[in-house]
């Protein structure tokens, strides 16, 4: 699964390996941006007031990352 950012530089990937991954096009580099505890299952780029990564894992967790990333806003823990 993967998202691209509105403004068509970055792509983001969630994986199977529990991470999501920011592919920059411009400098063609890949770095992790978000982790889980069990395979992600969807990314999504928010952009509002301010710009934000929401991943969500076969974990029951939904995770809210900054816009430059490392950075955990929210995390929720999600029941049956």
């Amino acid at each position: 699964k993967f998202d691209i950012c509105v403004d068509g530089t970055k792509v983001f990937i969630a994986s199977c390996d529990k991470a999501a991954r920011c592919w920059d096009l411009a400098s063609n580099q890949v770095i992790q941006v978000a982790a889980h505890d069990a395979p992600i299952k969807t990314c999504h780029w928010i952009k509002g007031a301010y710009s934000c990564l929401m991943t969500g894992s076969w974990d029951k967790t939904l995770k809210v990352s900054a816009q430059y990333f490392r950075k955990l806003i929210l995390s929720f823990i999600l029941q049956n």
